[in-house]
């Protein structure tokens, strides 16, 4: 083969290896690109798109909506505009949810946050980071009106015959199991509200709800007297109301601390409370990390 011919076949060679490598490369990068824009944190996409979307699920008095207008109101919505104040940002209420599926949109992105507060529980870490408490709420049993069969007596509760009514995704499930592992279950379904529950107990096919006093008492504004809290025994358990980000949000998460303890320090979470607050000692405070200081005494001369 003349000489020529074999430079002229090398040259070609070279020519295509190096094309083939910048494809590589150029195909490379554009991978790296695509994982970026892929792995984007929430916390970034917020901070580029100066909104945060919200999921949300409906507990009133702590989160309502008007179902002619849809209009959203109650603590949480008055929490959130403050927020928004704050932090210039827009607050989108992007999707209602419910217990069972709410963990999983965090997971796949449909939203940023759980801005309706939600308990914070060990079983619920696996899938959310929490913030500080905005407020806490106890748990008690509740019976009907009429019904004094464990008035005094939680041993009376703890046994077969007695139904508890539980809900799958619902934290008050796990309260219900480690209070009372003994007792019965009326499991309701997932796919409606838990303020369904009292109806349950009262056309018998359960004994006793688990609720917080707020919830309860925003149901009796419209039933009163149809339940009734057992005397007599202590609360069930006293949980966090917090705000819950996808697991690994951390920057977001301190972000929103941040904005919380600013607004404790200042009142603003108490001012919002008791607006909101149907019965004296519904919403549990937070107490102070200080001691507040004295007013200075005044002077005379």
């Amino acid at each position: 083969m003349p000489k020529t011919t074999l430079s002229f076949y090398l040259h070609i060679v070279a020519v295509a290896v190096i094309v083939f490598a910048i494809g590589n490369w150029v195909g490379g990068q554009k991978s790296d690109h695509s994982s970026v824009a892929k792995t984007e944190s929430a916390y970034d996409r917020v901070m580029r798109t100066k909104t945060i979307r919200c999921g949300y699920y409906l507990f009133a008095p702590v989160m309502s909506q008007d179902a002619n207008t849809g209009e959203i109101k109650g603590f949480a919505k008055d929490v959130w505009e403050e927020f928004g104040k704050k932090l210039d940002l827009k607050i989108e209420w992007t999707e209602k949810v419910d217990f069972p599926t709410m963990w999983q949109g965090l997971q796949t992105n449909r939203y940023d946050a759980l801005c309706s507060p939600v308990w914070a529980m060990a079983q619920s870490s696996k899938a959310a980071v929490f913030t500080q408490p905005l407020f806490y709420a106890a748990v008690y049993p509740w019976v009907r009106g009429d019904d004094h069969r464990f008035d005094n007596n939680a041993a009376a509760i703890n046994q077969p015959s007695t139904r508890i009514v539980t809900q799958d995704g619902n934290l008050l499930t796990v309260v219900a199991a480690q209070a009372f592992p003994q007792a019965g279950i009326y499991s309701m379904s997932p796919n409606v509200p838990y303020s369904d529950a009292p109806m349950i107990v009262g056309d018998n096919k359960a004994d006793i709800i688990l609720w917080d006093t707020n919830g309860v008492h925003d149901y009796l504004r419209a039933n009163p007297g149809a339940l009734r809290q057992i005397p007599g025994i202590a609360p069930l358990q006293i949980f966090p109301f917090t705000i819950a980000f996808k697991s690994g949000e951390h920057d977001l998460t301190a972000m929103f601390n941040t904005s919380i303890g600013e607004m404790l320090n200042n009142g603003q979470i108490n001012h919002i409370l008791a607006k909101w607050e149907i019965a004296p000692g519904d919403f549990l405070r937070v107490d102070n990390p200080y001691k507040s200081p004295q007013p200075i005494a005044s002077q005379t001369q």
